[in-house]
């Protein structure tokens, strides 16, 4: 009698732990990107892919803007589902990581080329302007989950992306 509730105690043990885990693991998922739904013309659409702009600088903070390079379908967001202006640059702080959603408004194919580029704000630019560390990220997707890509480092930037360049680094 001892041998089975033994085991029947180790068995509710294992269930709660991996239960345990099993909330963390969607929590963090989850909350991994943020959770937007866009009204676009009366029809509420998702967050099509998150890019993450990850500064890796310990001391001087990074300036990104975000380009539309060829179709004006696509759209984007930031970390509170708040449009981003294309003319505005997003400052990322050292060693900190900002998101950037896409949102595809109305889907014509596979031929929107957008572009991510980056410029320390390590020195003033009047001192300075031959030698600002730079990067550019050009973003062509061809397919769904299938994207060609060009990284750009300039002006000795150190940047680089991976995770099929969803996740760009500053340095």
């Amino acid at each position: 009698m001892k041998l089975v509730y033994s085991v029947v105690l180790t068995a509710v043990s294992a269930l709660t732990a991996a239960q345990a885990l099993a909330q963390t693991l969607s929590r963090s998922v989850a909350t991994e990107n943020p959770l937007c739904e866009i009204n676009i013309n009366n029809e509420m659409k998702k967050i099509h892919v998150w890019y993450s702009l990850n500064n890796l600088d310990h001391i001087n903070s990074w300036k990104v803007q975000v380009a539309r390079l060829y179709e004006n379908n696509i759209d984007f967001y930031d970390e509170t589902c708040n449009k981003i202006k294309l003319s505005d640059a997003i400052e990322v702080l050292p060693n900190s990581t900002k998101k950037v959603g896409m949102l595809v408004r109305v889907a014509r194919s596979f031929n929107s080329i957008y572009s991510f580029t980056g410029v320390s704000q390590d020195e003033n630019l009047v001192q300075v302007p031959n030698n600002k560390k730079a990067c550019v990220f050009v973003v062509a997707p061809y397919g769904p989950r299938q994207m060609d890509r060009m990284d750009w480092r300039l002006n000795n930037g150190d940047c680089y992306s991976t995770n099929y360049g969803l996740d760009l680094y500053f340095k």
